[in-house]
């Protein structure tokens, strides 16, 4: 799986080219367009691989994620889908290795791999003061994580501290 960002950093397309077999979990409304070639299948708290119906209420409730997801596979050769945010902005692709813990602000998870499980996880009494909420979605496994925010997203590789406004982040690593 392979995602290619176009048209940076507003109004953003990410095309996902996906090998046969091969899967990709996005949140719902984020296609844009796809080969004929695409199998979608509709997943709602009780399907797929996300936990059943408490942990996607949790997601929903607390993570800012919608309540369904597709999931798009390839079926005979290689394919392609175009995804987009619900907001304009920008998108970027996180590498999520084995062992690695990525959050994401509620809202900013577009979409990954089967491989990549997500939950909800309290970030302290903190996001509600500042009210951007008390959740972030946390996400573990083993893929390419395609998150966006509204505006542009300015990466960063830290070698040490930094204080960010919780209001001005869209992911972390562990």
């Amino acid at each position: 799986m392979r995602f290619d960002i176009r048209y940076k950093p507003a109004h953003t397309l990410a095309v996902c080219s996906l090998a046969p077999g091969e899967s990709v979990v996005a949140e719902s409304g984020a296609m844009v367009s796809m080969s004929s070639n695409i199998g979608v299948r509709t997943d709602g708290p009780m399907g797929g691989k996300k936990g059943g119906l408490l942990k996607s209420l949790k997601r929903t409730v607390l993570g800012g994620e919608t309540f369904f997801t597709n999931t798009f596979t390839a079926q005979s050769g290689p394919a392609e889908v175009s995804l987009a945010p619900s907001l304009a902005g920008d998108m970027v692709v996180h590498p999520l290795q084995p062992g690695e813990t990525l959050f994401i602000q509620g809202s900013s998870y577009v979409a990954a791999p089967e491989s990549v499980l997500l939950d909800a996880k309290w970030q302290g009494m903190r996001g509600f003061l500042t009210g951007e909420g008390l959740f972030f979605l946390k996400a573990e496994g083993s893929g390419p994580v395609l998150i966006n925010a509204f505006g542009a997203i300015h990466t960063m590789d830290l070698d040490g501290e930094l204080i960010v406004d919780t209001g001005h982040l869209v992911a972390f690593t562990e």
